[in-house]
């Protein structure tokens, strides 16, 4: 079982990596402004505003319908050529275009990942590079950042190979590499997590979870759910001066807002603020809506362009999941109350967010599923924490798990070559 551990770590690694290369240059959702964010950062200038250069870069790359409307690229032409060809322009040069002024809304969100994305970019590449370049560099960097956390879970709970397996497999969903391979912030949360999950098995001094509490929230705001889990986990361990300390200390976050200018990372203040007048039933089922669509996206995205998994794609995702759940029951001994904890506190982020949407754009939906691959740590620790069973059915479950897995990615390769 260790060397079938070790030969999925490296199967999920060699997915990952694929991926940094295989994704058209900006087709990650967001790839643009988050990249625009990181080299504003490397520059030390504000970044309220998309630069001129990464403009021209995307507009000079092909792209989908959503990218298309704004920057005017050439869409995709289904050969597959697209595929592949960042890494062919990579030094390719770029000359800004008189495009008309767009605002980044990634400036809103917390400066850490950025503030270390931007030290990257100046290390490696110099004072000046192509934005294909960093972009290439900022995936390889959510490539290390996931790579390293999946790498500390495995030392940190080297007994737990069944669920250790399990979780790797999930990792082989193609959501996983939309989500976290990017030029994005969301690698970082997912290493977080895995740090904030060996802390707490390894009994970590309580100075450090407090540090690693108030540093979360600086990275993304996703990383609430999770401090939500390590303060009610201190609380339990008697430690309850810590445990306060630390949900203190992880709320600076909303002075840094006040002092900075940085928001809380939703973007409303974008469009004008349509209203909500709505009965009961009908916020439900936009509720519904959303939950669906939160779900769907984290198999898989479809980059801007939007090519969506469909109903066979889905049952398959969706069995490599809950078939897994179904089979685990509740250990003895064993307290889910901070697992409770962190999951109330994402559902009022989601319920945020839907609200947020429908008042603000006059929507329901829009809420990515890469925020869900953010917690996957979590989960998978939440499930191995909690929960027994996997042990005594791994190797049916494992090949039943795989063999839906890569079905899914079946589907997934060909819908990204049909349409890239």
């Amino acid at each position: 079982m260790g060397l079938l551990r070790g030969l999925l770590v490296a199967l999920v690694a060699v997915r990952l990596a694929i991926h940094v290369f295989f994704l058209p240059p900006f087709d990650g959702p967001d790839e643009p402004f988050h990249l625009d964010r990181a080299r504003s950062a490397a520059a030390g200038t504000t970044g309220a505003w998309l630069s001129k250069d990464v403009a021209a870069a995307v507009h000079r790359s092909p792209c989908g319908p959503d990218l298309g409307r704004r920057f005017g690229c050439p869409p995709f032409d289904g050969s597959g050529s697209s595929a592949w060809s960042l890494w062919s322009r990579v030094k390719a040069p770029v000359v800004p275009l008189g495009v008309g002024d767009i605002p980044n809304y990634e400036r809103q969100q917390p400066p850490l990942y950025y503030l270390v994305a931007g030290s990257l970019l100046r290390a490696v590449r110099g004072s000046s590079a192509s934005p294909f370049l960093d972009l290439l560099i900022l995936r390889g960097l959510s490539f290390a950042l996931v790579l390293a956390g999946i790498l500390l879970l495995a030392k940190t709970f080297p007994s737990e190979i069944a669920a250790q397996c399990i979780g790797l497999l999930w990792l082989l969903l193609p959501g996983a590499a939309e989500s976290l391979i990017r030029a994005s912030d969301d690698a970082s949360i997912f290493l977080w997590t895995c740090v904030i999950g060996a802390a707490m098995a390894r009994r970590w001094n309580a100075a450090t979870i407090v540090c690693l509490c108030a540093l979360g929230p600086w990275l993304k705001l996703t990383a609430l759910p999770i401090v939500a889990v390590a303060v009610s986990w201190a609380w339990e361990q008697r430690q309850r001066a810590i445990a306060l300390v630390g949900a203190v200390a992880s709320l600076t976050f909303v002075v840094a807002r006040a002092a900075f200018g940085w928001s809380a990372g939703v973007t409303y203040n974008l469009g004008g603020v349509v209203g909500f007048r709505e009965d009961v039933l009908t916020a439900g089922y936009g509720l519904l809506k959303s939950s669906y669509g939160l779900l769907k996206t984290s198999l898989w995205v479809g980059g801007w362009v939007g090519f969506r998994p469909g109903p066979a794609a889905l049952a398959l995702a969706g069995m490599s999941v809950f078939v897994p759940l179904a089979l685990l029951s509740l250990r003895q001994g064993t307290s889910w109350r901070p697992h409770l904890a962190g999951f109330l506190v994402a559902a009022a982020g989601f319920l945020a967010v839907a609200f947020g949407n429908r008042v603000v754009f006059g929507v329901w939906g829009g809420i990515g599923g890469w925020y869900l691959w953010n917690w996957a740590p979590w989960l998978w620790l939440a499930c191995q924490e909690v929960g027994d069973g996997w042990q005594a059915q791994r190797l049916w479950l494992m090949a039943l798990v795989g063999g839906l897995v890569l079905g899914v990615n079946a589907f997934w390769w060909a819908a990204a070559l049909h349409t890239y």
